[in-house]
């Protein structure tokens, strides 16, 4: 992602899948925005793991040792 200004404002600039993509940072200090733009990939970066995410990366870790994994995943 890089800073662009649009409308007298500053955005988040990017192509996803090929488009352009802008995401308004809503202010026109750049500093705020260069922050702004930090704060947004950073949020991006994280992702929600659920509890059903965990319980296969368990599943795949543990699995040979354990007896009947679809049992487990049942449970």
């Amino acid at each position: 992602m890089r800073l662009v200004v649009f409308g007298g404002k500053w955005h988040a600039y990017e192509r996803v899948d090929g488009q352009p993509k802008r995401t308004s940072l809503a202010t026109k200090d750049r500093e705020v925005a260069a922050r702004r733009l930090i704060d947004l990939e950073q949020g991006r970066r994280r992702k929600a793991t659920t509890v059903a995410e965990m319980w296969d990366v368990y599943l795949e870790e543990r699995g040979p040792r354990l007896a009947g994994k679809e049992t487990q995943r049942f449970a």
